[in-house]
């Protein structure tokens, strides 16, 4: 039984009464109302798996698993897809959409477009004529209309008012509310015919290996190949991972001949900077000594030029001009101090020093 939405501009649906009326009958006439009774004719007998079916599909997005395409042609079901994201669906009235988790535990259809009424566990399916902006769409895979439904109970009249009522929609006389939820028998039926379970397994099988495979291939590093062994412990169908331990001991050996390599460079660059540091401190040192050598030679040259001064000699800052034991004058014009200076003996140089003077007072040169 398909069970399809309606939007507010479809045709309107079977007056409300006559609806009534005939639901009545049917349900006061046991012969009118067989098909709760007894199995309709070539109904396969389905041997119930394990798997489980789940309502709603809440939790699909989260799961890791598998999703069957089905499109059914001549009343006949055929499994057209398995893939690991939701397909596209084409032909929503036509075609079904089973997620079946990764270890084939539970089962259920992705419906795209729904409402849930998680009180009674069961889709909510909008028949006749609303008006509200918030109708269930009916242009994608949906309860309504997926053949792996069954009514669970029908809201008429004032039931179907209150029902709508509770979603914050607006409704006009002929609307009906039907719940639906999703048939375990008749989803295990297509399970079963299309023998999904197997081939779904077997795309898990091949999904695996390819992993496998990969895995192998780019573990290119000690980490990867202990992952990679890790992870397919238990399933090694290529005798990969004895490969992978010897590839772990090849990468050992020439890490470790790598760190030895890198330890004697590290040595020799150590040893060569020392060496540097030691050359560069003695030619630091033969340095210093050239110029202690040379300040030496220029004090004693001073000293020996201080010893035979006389009236008439040259200093760094003018000519001698008059001499007391220790103290010299010097004619070196000053501005605002003077031409002439007393400067002490031991504070004069040859002409080729320089003569600094500051605030009138004499500043002798360096050696």
């Amino acid at each position: 039984m398909k069970i399809l939405f309606f939007s507010k501009n479809s045709t309107p649906a079977i007056p409300l009464i006559l609806l009534s009326a005939t639901l009545a009958s049917c349900a006061s006439n046991p012969t009118t109302n067989t098909q709760s009774k007894a199995e309709p004719p070539n109904r396969v007998n389905i041997q119930k798996s394990n798997i489980a079916i789940k309502q709603g599909n809440a939790s699909i997005r989260k799961t890791k698993g598998y999703y069957a395409k089905y499109q059914t042609n001549n009343q006949v079901p055929t499994l057209i897809e398995i893939s690991a994201e939701p397909p596209a669906i084409t032909d929503h009235k036509k075609s079904e959409v089973i997620f079946f988790s990764n270890d084939l535990t539970f089962a259920q259809p992705d419906f795209r477009t729904f409402k849930f009424d998680d009180k009674s566990s069961s889709f909510i399916c909008f028949k006749g004529a609303l008006r509200t902006d918030r109708d269930n769409a009916t242009n994608d895979y949906n309860p309504c209309d997926s053949s792996l439904t069954s009514v669970s109970s029908y809201n008429l009249g004032s039931q179907a008012f209150l029902a709508v009522a509770s979603f914050g929609l607006s409704a006009v006389t002929g609307t009906t509310i039907i719940n639906v939820t999703t048939d375990e028998e008749k989803l295990i039926s297509l399970i079963t015919k299309t023998n999904s379970l197997e081939l779904i397994a077997k795309r898990r099988k091949n999904d695996e290996y390819e992993k496998y495979l990969k895995d192998y291939s780019a573990a290119a590093s000690i980490q990867l190949l202990n992952e990679f062994i890790r992870i397919h412990a238990s399933n090694d169908p290529n005798q990969l991972i004895p490969a992978a331990r010897d590839k772990i001991a090849q990468l050992t050996i020439e890490q470790n001949k790598k760190q030895e390599l890198n330890a004697r460079q590290q040595q020799v660059r150590q040893e060569e900077e020392k060496a540097r540091r030691e050359k560069e401190l003695a030619e630091q040192a033969v340095r210093q000594q050239e110029v202690n050598r040379r300040r030496l030679a220029r004090e004693a040259e001073v000293a020996q030029y201080r010893k035979g001064l006389k009236i008439g000699d040259r200093t760094n800052c003018g000519p001698i001009i008059e001499m007391k034991i220790n103290l010299l004058k010097i004619y070196f014009p000053v501005s605002n101090y003077g031409n002439e200076h007393w400067i002490d003996r031991s504070t004069v140089f040859p002409s080729n020093y320089s003569c600094h003077f500051m605030n009138g007072r004499y500043v002798p040169p360096s050696v």
